[in-house]
């Protein structure tokens, strides 16, 4: 989490009245300023598509050794030379 006080940077946004309201709900419920309630769900927005970003690279690896050694298993080759 960035400490606000060291590295704030000053944004001008427009909210809906509905968004707006919620926003004084959730800073009021939280006990913090609606500049952290924003900066914390940003936040926790931008790890989750992080992460997603992560487990689509992971899961585009599936298969990408895949016949690297032939016809054989991993477990078969202990024994090889590989030559």
């Amino acid at each position: 989490m960035i400490d606000i006080k060291e590295k704030a940077v000053r944004k001008n946004i427009t909210l809906s009245p509905e968004t707006d309201n919620d926003l004084k709900m959730l800073s009021s419920i939280a006990m913090l300023s609606q500049s952290k309630v924003i900066e914390m769900l940003i936040e926790e927005k931008a790890k989750d598509i992080k992460k997603n970003k992560k487990l689509e690279a992971l899961i585009g690896l599936k298969g990408f050794a895949t016949g690297a050694f032939g016809e054989k298993k991993l477990k078969d080759l202990k024994g090889d030379n590989f030559e």
